[in-house]
């Protein structure tokens, strides 16, 4: 057991999640212990294609959009649903809150394995936390495409599309089709991305962007799991060659590359600081390349952050469930299940990504 070592808690952590991580200590006389996973692993039923979790999510969150939403008190006003928040703090007829739809309706489409309830429900947190962020990133960018392909017959690719934000009357003539029966909900969103305060730091990480020498890794929408499903190698393997290819460019994993031979510096470094604690704590001869990966460790090189996502222990599993399709609540029917398909009939392809 890795004992002794000390760490404290991120200053990004809430109180919620630290006390649902109490796993995590700094006492000298117990041992560091991983946080809770934050990612699905999904099994597919034979003969049947298993849809990711998060895309089924993202196209949730955008069918039960809350829409304007005004937080107990009366030191709030309405304001778009722009967090996972606003969907619990916002009630519908029936008593629910809509973050209570998106989660009934995702477990019409999963079936979570016994057993693995308390920590789907975690998961379930911290991904639709992340996916509403990512949902107003997204539709900001294609309504620019989209803009500019209507009015201007012109196609952006969305590396372009970043660099031109819209005038606000621009932004008013393409709305998204998850917000088309709330248009004073729009406006405040585009109000926000014209204010000077929200220009001057989009400007900030547009520079920060361009200033990244390489790429972060090649998983793309996948986790660290899926990646090992397409090259069956150990976990400490399978991250060293997400930060070289993808998984179907990847050479045979060899130890004594180089940190130039990867996309992403951070990620040598943080492989070699793990061969070293995990060598500290094993012995000299243990080879951390072919062993599982060691929890203890990883929170010792990770300082207990959880962004240093290496390992995800116990992850739910659930089952793509065999249903028929049905009308979403308050929806027109679908004749498809959720795929992420574009929301704002993105005429060449560039849909955001849930």
């Amino acid at each position: 057991m890795a004992e002794g070592r000390k760490f404290e808690y991120p200053e990004t952590m809430t109180d919620d999640e630290i006390a649902r991580l109490g796993v995590l200590v700094s006492e000298v006389d117990r041992s560091v212990q991983p946080p809770l996973p934050r990612s699905w692993e999904e099994i597919a039923v034979p003969g049947k294609e298993c849809r990711h979790a998060n895309g089924i999510l993202g196209r949730l969150l955008k069918d039960h959009f809350p829409g304007m939403v005004k937080f107990p008190g009366d030191n709030h006003e309405e304001e778009p649903a722009f967090t996972w928040h606003h969907y619990k703090a916002k009630v519908d007829g029936n008593g629910r809150s809509f973050a209570q739809r998106v989660n009934d309706e995702f477990w019409q489409y999963y079936k979570c394995e016994d057993g693995y309830e308390e920590v789907a429900e975690y998961v379930m947190e911290k991904a639709c936390r992340k996916l509403v962020l990512d949902m107003h990133y997204e539709v900001r960018i294609q309504s620019v495409i989209n803009y500019h392909f209507e009015h201007n017959k012109v196609k952006l690719a969305k590396g372009a599309a970043r660099a031109k934000p819209l005038a606000r009357e621009e932004y008013m003539k393409v709305l998204p089709r998850w917000v088309i029966n709330e248009s004073v909900c729009w406006e405040k969103m585009v109000d926000k991305w014209c204010t000077n305060e929200w220009k001057a730091k989009h400007e900030e990480r547009q520079l920060r962007r361009a200033a990244m020498i390489r790429i972060p890794h090649h998983q793309g929408n996948q986790n660290l799991r899926s990646f090992r499903n397409a090259v069956p190698v150990s976990e400490y393997k399978a991250y060293a060659l997400s930060h070289k290819a993808k998984a179907s460019a990847v050479t045979p994993y060899n130890d004594s590359d180089p940190a130039e031979a990867y996309t992403s510096l951070t990620a040598y470094a943080n492989m070699q600081q793990y061969k070293e604690v995990f060598q500290e704590t094993h012995g000299a001869d243990s080879d951390p390349t072919i062993q599982v990966l060691d929890p203890e460790v990883v929170m010792v090189v990770g300082k207990g952050l959880l962004c240093f996502s290496w390992f995800a222990p116990s992850a739910p599993r659930s089952y793509c469930a065999d249903l028929p399709l049905h009308t979403p609540e308050g929806g027109a029917s679908n004749d498809h299940r959720p795929s992420g398909a574009s929301d704002n009939n993105d005429p060449h392809g560039s849909s955001p990504q849930s």
